[in-house]
């Protein structure tokens, strides 16, 4: 029987830094190689993973987003891989650690230029459909990127509500034309 231990909630949920997380995975070959105490700090570090071209993916970033006024929603945001590439994540975060604590670096730049997830981009083309709804979901998700300092992720989930506006109005305008010309 392959039990899954026990997700840290409250106050055993990480508050400092990435830790490693060597037991958990999923049905999916995925394993999950560390906890973050912030969305900025796990997408960091899918980015850095993604350069490298390990594949990786946070299962909670949708729920820390959309549930951005709540910070302690869940209590931490998982990275994980594929288990056949969890070697070398391993190693390339120890790297990252490594050359971070050798440099003096600034991680907020890093920060304001990292690109929008795809899952937010399909999700702030759709918003528009929900008209309010939508839109208060859009200004919430962006005043937490902003307030993360994720100013590139803001200005991106903006582009794309907009352009989300224009396609669903012109849909709207063209599927009206059309039922107008079939009767």
């Amino acid at each position: 029987m392959n039990e899954r231990p026990a997700e840290p909630t409250g106050p055993e949920a990480p508050k400092g830094p990435a830790l490693p997380n060597a037991g958990s995975s999923d049905k999916a070959g995925l394993v999950t190689l560390v906890k973050c105490a912030t969305l900025v700090e796990a997408d960091a570090i899918r980015a850095q993973l993604e350069a490298a071209d390990i594949k990786s993916f946070l299962p909670d970033e949708a729920l820390m987003q959309n549930i951005a006024w709540n910070v302690n929603t869940y209590g931490y945001i998982r990275v994980q891989v594929y288990s056949e590439d969890r070697d070398a994540a391993e190693q390339l975060l120890s790297s990252i650690r490594e050359a971070g604590d050798e440099a003096d670096n600034e991680p907020g730049a890093k920060l304001a230029e990292l690109p929008l997830s795809p899952f937010m981009k399909g999700l702030g083309f759709a918003m528009p459909l929900l008209t309010f709804p939508g839109l208060l979901m859009f200004l919430v998700a962006r005043s937490g990127y902003l307030r993360q300092g994720c100013n590139r992720k803001a200005r991106e989930l903006g582009h794309w509500f907009v352009g989300g506006i224009a396609f669903w109005v012109i849909a709207f305008i063209v599927l009206i034309c059309v039922l107008q010309s079939v009767k």
